[in-house]
């Protein structure tokens, strides 16, 4: 009768022994279970085969002077595949950093045997599971290939969003553009593309020091795509320096000046009055 037999990297007897009385019990093994092999084919040893397939197992009574011989038979074979699984191991990284290696193991292999395996997994790199899938696995055709998927755990990647120190004057307002603050720890290509930032009540009129808090921050990677989900955001305020306004001088009414007398004018002294001796005036050409 045939045997079970799985494939174990040995040579294996593809049937049990039989017996007979008289006569001689032969073996061979043919191309199918049609063709019986040439009489010379047949030897009383067992056949037996390594790898893993169908066999034809060809038998017959080979008779003596005292028993006839009988016609071939065929009896089909399997030697099974064996079971071979591939398992991928769970890996985990930091959102930014390169993928560790993705590494396996097995169970089934025969000592000795070759197998490579190459594995892949999903190309997202944001934060969450991915799935570590096989991509080839290469081992002789004496096995039934079975794979077990793995995943790959991205982590949030920890950053600090930092306001930068400002220094400005009572009335003037905080800048709070995306380069008043600075970003540190973020993944290569990462860049602060957003940031609200916010002054604290500080009693300018005594220059009181203050803090500028930042919050809601935006990160994109160098394809312009937002990747803030990607990250564990820590934010650190700035220092906020108020000057007063400068003290202006108020402005000087001028004095009216005292209102002064008219100047008075001088009175004229009177001129002295000359008189004159009586003088009796002849006419003209008349002899004094």
């Amino acid at each position: 009768t045939g045997n079970k037999p799985v494939y174990n990297g040995k040579e294996q007897p593809l049937v049990k022994a039989g017996s007979v009385e008289g006569g001689t019990l032969v073996y061979a093994i043919g191309k199918d279970g049609k063709t019986a092999p040439a009489d010379g084919d047949f030897k009383e040893t067992v056949p037996s085969a390594k790898d893993a397939g169908t066999y034809y197992v060809w038998y017959k009574v080979q008779g003596d002077k005292n028993h006839n011989g009988t016609d071939p038979v065929a009896l089909e074979v399997e030697i099974a595949k064996k079971a071979l699984v591939v398992s991928a191991e769970d890996k985990s990284k930091t959102y930014g950093d390169a993928d560790p290696k993705l590494t396996w193991t097995q169970k089934g292999l025969v000592e000795g045997d070759p197998l490579t395996v190459t594995l892949k997994r999903d190309a997202s790199e944001n934060v969450g599971g991915h799935t570590i899938t096989v991509d080839k696995i290469e081992v002789s055709d004496n096995y039934e290939k079975g794979f077990n998927e793995a995943v790959l755990t991205i982590v949030a990647r920890e950053a600090t969003v930092t306001a930068v120190d400002q220094t400005i004057t009572e009335g003037e307002a905080i800048k709070s553009d995306v380069s008043m603050a600075t970003l540190s720890g973020q993944a290569k290509g990462d860049t602060l593309s957003a940031i609200t930032l916010t002054a604290n009540a500080v009693n300018a009129a005594e220059a009181t020091t203050g803090a500028i808090t930042a919050s809601g921050a935006k990160i994109v990677n160098t394809a312009g795509e937002d990747v803030t989900g990607n990250y564990s955001l820590t934010y650190t305020s700035g220092k906020l320096t108020v000057n007063p306004k400068p003290t202006e001088k108020p402005t000087e009414t001028p004095t009216a000046k005292p209102t002064e007398a008219p100047t008075a004018e001088p009175t004229a002294e009177p001129e002295p009055e000359v008189i004159l001796p009586n003088v009796m005036l002849k006419p003209a050409g008349e002899a004094t």
